[in-house]
């Protein structure tokens, strides 16, 4: 029970990487016409983000090393928040624009930290199982965003007496892309909380000399006998650590290593990230209407919720490359339906 509380706490990173990624689909129409940005801008807005991913990731490993998993991830929680802040009380698009790149210093953080936390305070028999939790976390912060967005557009619509309030009118009604971004600093300030409750990684713990707090965290998770176990696995693991990256290059890992690096840069190429970041206005230019729009988005996130059980549910069964190869296929069958619908004009 303690190591299923710890690894839900650190898939909350995972939640706020999926709902950080997905809650920018419902604001660009919004943002494009408070500050009217032409095409550079509106995909410098949307991408900023990744490039603050793509920043964070670069420096979490040794920030880890050097100050903890903990304190790190505490320090991504902490970014979510500003990042969401800043986002919903932007004057300027700069400001808008500096504000979605710190959240992607967290969504780089905890993309790489999360993960590797949950790996490390996991026993050996239920680690794989235990970190899908952080792949199941991301589509569900993904689905969050989505209904979160079409909330708050019906909320604004139907609810009077946000009227009456000045704050309210501002962030539901008048500007309504506010209040989507303002909505992530309630799962970030969550995050941030409950990560004060959970303890340092032990494999972090033993590999700086503080062996026996490592143990008391691993007598907690596995019982005191497998936890010294555990640690003389630990202990022995890392005084045989001496690899370089000379050493990825090496004809025996040079194809493994460079099948790891295009399989995910292939899944991002395909062009599903539009969908996420673009679905509602895609939507609205097939003739949708708003609300419809973002509606059709939260059935996209349950479809997404729901394959991703079945991934984790039949992975172990039915193998990686099948499930990678069924995957593949259907993103590249409705991408390209997609491409035809519009191309004949096919809309609503």
């Amino acid at each position: 029970m303690y190591l299923a509380i710890v690894c839900f706490v650190a898939a909350l990173g995972g939640f706020l990487f999926g709902f950080d990624t997905a809650v920018i689909s419902g604001t660009v129409g919004f943002v494009k016409a408070k500050f009217a940005l032409d095409v550079i801008m509106e995909g410098w807005f949307v991408s900023s983000a990744l490039v603050g991913c793509v920043i964070g990731v670069m420096f979490a490993g040794k920030l880890s090393d050097s100050y903890g998993r903990k304190k790190i991830l505490l320090l991504s929680a902490f970014l979510f928040w500003l990042s969401a802040i800043g986002s919903a009380v932007a004057m300027t698009n700069m400001m808008l624009v500096t504000a979605r790149f710190i959240g992607g210093l967290g969504v780089g953080i905890a993309s790489m930290l999360s993960p590797m936390y949950i790996s490390e305070i996991s026993p050996p028999h239920l680690r794989g199982r235990m970190v899908t939790l952080y792949q199941f976390a991301i589509t569900i912060g993904i689905l969050c965003a989505y209904f979160s967005n079409a909330m708050l557009v019906e909320f604004g619509r139907s609810f009077p007496g946000a009227e009456n309030v000045a704050f309210l009118r501002w962030i539901i009604i008048d500007e309504v892309w506010r209040g989507m971004f303002g909505t992530e600093t309630i799962p970030a300030m969550l995050f941030f909380v409950l990560l004060l409750f959970v303890p340092e990684s032990p494999r972090w713990l033993v590999k700086e000399g503080y062996i026996e707090k490592g143990r008391s965290v691993l007598i907690r998770v596995l019982g005191r006998e497998e936890a010294s176990r555990e640690i003389g696995d630990i202990s022995d693991t890392i005084s045989h650590e001496s690899a370089s990256l000379r050493q990825l290059l090496r004809p025996g890992l040079r194809i493994a290593l460079l099948i790891g690096i295009l399989l995910p840069a292939f899944s991002q190429f395909s062009g599903i990230n539009v969908i996420i970041y673009y679905g509602p206005e895609i939507f609205n230019k097939a003739g949708f209407t708003l609300s419809d729009a973002l509606g059709g988005q939260v059935t996209i996130g349950i479809v997404n919720v729901l394959f991703t059980i079945v991934a984790i549910w039949k992975i172990d069964h039915l193998g990686r490359r099948p499930l990678l190869l069924t995957g593949i296929s259907g993103v590249f069958t409705a991408l390209v339906l997609v491409g035809f619908f519009f191309y004949n004009n096919v809309t609503a």
